[in-house]
């Protein structure tokens, strides 16, 4: 299977209001999001600034960045929101197709009394849980020249600079539906077979809003935390931001599939760890890592606490 061996691939053939909408977003959600309200920025490790909006589950507040921005907006974010939900579940129901969870037939994952044996039951399962995000990354030659990244926890050093936006990392959900900015190729990720970073190229679109891709890339937790046959290989990826004096802001759109921070793991060696357990242990260094993704972790574990 093709998705066991890369962990990443694309999808085409999107309705053309999708492109649209989030045209629409790329253009006007820079302008009128800010800081605190809804947002939360953060300087990254090479000093590229990135706003994040983030709220899980189709059912979170509808009241979200209407404080800010206008109904467009609002409206785009929704539009985009119900795509991707459809499309995760269709992703979801292309897997099983050529997966199976290594628990024993005799042994069903029940989840508050629900059957879960299949990528779709881990979607519905998760439904509260998924995480829809807007990165919005900003790297001028303003903020590149004092790059200084100061971490106020005992574990940090002041000062950290790394040239790369985000480290080689991968991702703790199941998948992750990535909307990146027509004619990108600031996105790397790790090839299965060659072990290099490889840029992935997304399209450019035509005056007709065609080219729009929906970028799938998978989590690790088919891989670690359920266990199936074929093992489904998590993509590790990372962000290389080139300043660019036409187009400043990077909008990225993406949904992480995630269980329930109480589903348990049918993985006998992890003796029913819960999903919340696993990923928080996923944030803590260790020391086979890099100063790099040690500073990647602890962003990340900071970032999840504040989720």
């Amino acid at each position: 299977m093709y998705i066991s061996l890369t962990g990443v691939f694309t999808l085409s053939d999107l309705p053309n209001q999708l492109a649209k909408a989030y045209d629409t977003l790329a253009i006007e959600l820079p302008k009128c999001g800010s800081d605190g309200i809804d947002g939360r920025t953060e300087e990254l490790g090479d000093g590229t600034l990135r706003t994040t909006y983030a709220q899980k589950s189709m059912k979170a507040t509808p009241h979200f960045l209407q404080r800010i921005c206008d109904s467009s907006v609002i409206e785009s974010v929704n539009y985009i929101r119900t795509q991707l939900e459809g499309i995760g579940n269709e992703v979801a129901k292309t897997i099983d197709k050529v997966i199976t969870f290594n628990t024993p037939t005799t042994t069903i994952i029940d989840y508050d009394g629900m059957d879960v044996n299949s990528v779709v039951d881990i979607i519905k399962a998760g439904y509260d849980n998924h995480l829809d995000h807007i990165h919005v990354y900003t790297k001028t030659d303003n903020n590149i020249n004092d790059n200084k990244v100061d971490w106020k926890d005992d574990n940090s050093v002041e000062g950290i600079h790394y040239n790369t936006t985000l480290t080689l990392h991968i991702d703790q959900g199941v998948f992750l539906l990535l909307i990146l900015p027509p004619g990108d190729s600031n996105f790397y990720y790790e090839d299965g077979i060659t072990n290099e970073q490889v840029p992935l190229n997304i399209p450019s679109l035509d005056h007709n809003y065609d080219g729009l891709r929906v970028v799938v890339l998978m989590g690790n937790t088919l891989k670690s935390f359920i266990g199936t046959t074929p093992s489904i290989r998590p993509l590790p990826h990372a962000v290389h931001m080139d300043i660019s004096s036409t187009t400043p802001t990077r909008l990225v759109f993406g949904r992480m599939f995630l269980l329930p921070p109480s589903f348990k793991s049918p993985i006998p060696s992890l003796n029913s760890i819960t999903f919340q357990q696993w990923t928080q242990a996923a944030m803590i260094p260790n020391n086979d890592d890099t100063d790099e993704i040690a500073f990647s972790k602890r962003r990340l574990g900071k970032q999840q606490q504040q989720q």
